[in-house]
């Protein structure tokens, strides 16, 4: 079953989530009620990157779609500001379901590299088992540009990421002056190893998320 297919067989569901994108799921039309791209809307702010607050608003609301995306089996493998799109000014969707996969009971991960290579996690470049926690990761680079208007690993070529993923040496350095509840979620989004990376369930549980202490 393709991506479309599920959709269209999903579709009377989608309504009542709030990141998963009808027009994205079951069309290539662009929703002409959208202000733009995430990434375009970072480059819009007088400081050329999000606050705190925006980012841990927005951050919330693509955790709640990727947590419905892998409940439901779908992995989307391109997470970035690029493929989020701004409905309004505080609420964001997931966009750009093109190389998206859903996983079926019998093949549980997938080793075939897709993606933007700078958000990809390091399973993907070593091109070895992958599941949902791909997202996870290209969050937390997604979540990095949010908060720095940079993209994640801009000192790197990509035959570098490669050559580190391959060292077991990818990692994202946490930015300065931003808060301790930031520098966490950052942390354990972007886990070299999968097996330790939340979930978008229990990510969405995280202090920075919640505000609470």
């Amino acid at each position: 079953m393709s991506v479309l297919q599920f959709a269209i067989k999903d579709v009377n569901n989608l309504h009542k989530e709030k990141l998963a994108v009808k027009q994205a799921f079951i069309s290539d039309d662009v929703d002409v009620t959208c202000l733009g791209s995430l990434a375009r809307y970072i480059q819009s702010q007088e400081l050329k990157h999000l606050t705190e607050k925006q980012t841990a608003l927005f951050t919330s609301q693509i955790l709640e779609g990727l947590d419905y995306l892998h409940r439901h089996k779908i992995i989307h493998r391109d997470i970035k500001a690029s493929n989020i799109l701004m409905k309004t000014d505080f609420e964001v969707q997931i966009s750009d379901f093109g190389v998206a996969k859903i996983l079926n009971t019998f093949s549980k991960s997938h080793t075939k590299g897709t993606g933007t290579c700078h958000w990809m996690a390091p399973e993907i470049l070593q091109e070895v088992p992958y599941d949902s926690k791909v997202d996870i990761w290209s969050l937390g680079c997604t979540v990095y540009q949010m908060i720095t208007g940079k993209q994640p690993f801009s000192e790197l070529t990509e035959q570098q990421m490669i050559v580190r993923a391959l060292k077991n040496e990818l990692q994202l350095s946490s930015p300065e002056q931003i808060s301790l509840k930031l520098k966490d979620i950052l942390r354990l989004m972007c886990m070299k190893n999968p097996t330790e990376r939340p979930n978008a369930s229990e990510l969405m549980n995280h202090t920075f998320i919640t505000g609470k202490n």
